[in-house]
């Protein structure tokens, strides 16, 4: 199961600071998204200020950057302000997507630094103001469905299968979280945070190492995201006069 959350009751789940999550070089934020209503930049998830100086966002778009059936991400140094949107019209309302947010401070340019993947398929990104090479850390709590870092309206839709890594994910281990691996079986070493969101607890549970607890607000129990505990290997057996085909096989960490 996911978490439904309805932007008319203020719902939420606040998980405290984070500092595992800001204040870094390199991020990857993974979450497969359900935009039930496609309203001008909802927060989705975020730790930010309420000045937008330091910290992330991981949003809808807006009119002028992109529009509600855009996405926009931001990595924000000590000066604030830095950011990337889409311009495709990539959302539809009520169906899944997987959203996965890119950054290294180490890449050229801001296309190089700040990255946004969209069903495993980079999305190309407008940047107002250059990338810098760090998000900067502060003090907010990471939040999913709203943000106390800023006035972006509560989010209406589902949230499911949460992964932040304090590494830049590759491209093909993108593409396998978008297949419908869970973030737990990539990386574990360098997995901060890992909520399913399986709405079964109050209050919800993080996965990875740390165990942390995320303080529910209204968010409800939905149907879940895509994902699954095997993935497809195709295998033949020509011995026995088996053509190649697609097999499921547990999933293991990589």
């Amino acid at each position: 199961m996911a978490r439904l959350f309805t932007a008319a009751s203020s719902q939420k789940i606040d998980w405290g600071d984070i500092a595992e999550i800001d204040g870094v070089a390199n991020l990857t934020v993974s979450s497969w998204i359900y935009l039930v209503t496609l309203t001008d930049f909802a927060a989705i998830l975020s730790k930010t200020t309420p000045t937008a100086t330091s910290g992330w966002t991981f949003q809808s778009g807006g009119t002028g950057f992109g529009g509600s059936n855009d996405v926009l991400i931001s990595a924000r140094d000590s000066t604030g302000g830095q950011f990337g949107y889409t311009s495709g019209n990539i959302i539809a309302a009520n169906t899944w997507n997987h959203w996965c947010y890119w950054f290294d401070g180490a890449g050229v340019g801001s296309a190089g630094r700040l990255k946004f993947y969209f069903n495993g398929v980079e999305q190309g990104l407008t940047y107002p103001v250059a990338i810098g090479t760090t998000i900067a850390s502060n003090a907010q709590p990471f939040e999913m469905g709203f943000t106390t870092g800023g006035v972006d309206p509560y989010y209406d839709g589902r949230i499911a299968e949460c992964g932040i890594w304090n590494v830049s994910l590759s491209i093909s281990e993108i593409v396998a979280l978008a297949r419908g691996v869970r973030p737990n079986r990539l990386r574990p070493a360098s997995l901060q945070f890992y909520a399913p969101l399986w709405g079964l607890h109050s209050p919800e549970v993080d996965l990875s190492t740390f165990r942390r607890s995320g303080t529910v607000t209204g968010a409800t129990l939905a149907n879940h995201a895509p994902v699954t505990t095997f993935t497809t290997k195709a295998y033949s057996f020509p011995a026995q006069g088996v053509a190649a085909a697609n097999i499921l096989m547990p999933q293991i960490c990589m």
